[in-house]
């Protein structure tokens, strides 16, 4: 039922150098900075927001102790989850 030629490779498919070297290390620079300044402003922005009274808070403190406020943040973060991962697959 399975071809003998599955697995098999016409020609050598041997590495021709080292990997690393294939890699587009400015881009990769860059998605780094953009990720360590976007975690260090957000827990810099939460950190300040402690520090603020809780009328004057963007978020107040008390937010965080809702009832059911987790099952309102996953209903909310749901759709974007589901779309990144279609994009993620297709494109």
């Amino acid at each position: 039922m399975i071809p003998s030629q599955i697995g098999e490779t016409a020609g050598s498919r041997k590495p021709k150098g080292a990997k690393w070297k294939s890699l587009d290390l400015v881009g990769v620079g860059v998605l780094t900075g953009i990720n360590l300044s976007a975690y260090f402003s957000l827990s810099g922005f939460f950190y300040w927001e402690t520090l603020l009274p809780a009328d004057r808070a963007a978020i107040p403190p008390r937010t965080w102790f809702y009832n059911n406020f987790s099952v309102l943040l996953a209903t909310a973060l749901l759709p974007s989850f589901w779309w990144s991962g279609v994009m993620f697959i297709y494109f």
